[in-house]
């Protein structure tokens, strides 16, 4: 089990740590495979069988490496594929944990994949462990990755709540060096394909 901080450091960061290595592995294969095409059959053929592989790659990595959740100072900044939220911990209103995270602020809810019980494990019931919090001799323990960074999330939202004072507004921005990198990979291959 791991002890909550409830005072903790300021700066956090969840990711789903066995996914992000499935990521990681694809993109490795898909680059060495990528080079292989590209190095074995210098020709247009080899060039396609290059751009989609790095296409797939690029896929691994914006829905598996990527997507996080940071927590800085009273921000928590859900970073998605493409595109990055920032909600300070003041405004949101409940932090719910399934198969996903998500943050209810006023009507809206943002979520991200970053946070999550497995499918199976929701079928199995144990969704209860998000909430799950065991008390031995006064400290507060919990029972898996996932529902500590739920945990943690909910003191952050708490803390920021106690201390009051005007939240800023939500922000959201555009990745643009993922976004940019997909469209360079798209143009690409549509100009290789249709050659």
């Amino acid at each position: 089990m791991r002890t909550l901080p409830l005072a903790g450091p300021r700066a956090e960061s969840a990711q789903g740590t066995g996914i992000r290595g499935v990521g990681w592995l694809a993109g490795g294969v898909a680059a060495a495979l990528g080079i292989f095409f590209v190095v074995s059959s210098p020709t247009l053929g080899g060039v396609r069988a290059c751009l989609v592989v790095w296409l797939v790659t690029w896929c691994a990595w914006a829905v598996l490496i990527r997507p996080r959740v940071d927590v800085q100072d009273d921000v928590i900044v859900l970073i998605g594929s493409v595109r990055d939220v920032r909600i300070p911990a003041a405004r949101v209103d409940a932090v719910r944990v399934r198969a996903y995270l998500e943050l209810v602020v006023g009507r809206r809810r943002y979520t991200s994949a970053a946070v999550g019980f497995r499918p199976s494990s929701l079928a199995r019931g144990h969704a209860d462990l998000a909430r799950g919090l065991v008390s031995e001799g006064g400290r507060r323990e919990v029972e898996s990755a996932t529902a500590y960074a739920a945990e943690y999330l909910r003191s952050v939202v708490a803390q920021a709540r106690e201390r009051g004072g005007e939240a800023p507004p939500i922000t959201s921005s555009v990745a643009w060096i993922p976004l940019g990198s997909l469209i360079v990979l798209v143009l690409a291959a549509v100009a290789a394909f249709s050659l």
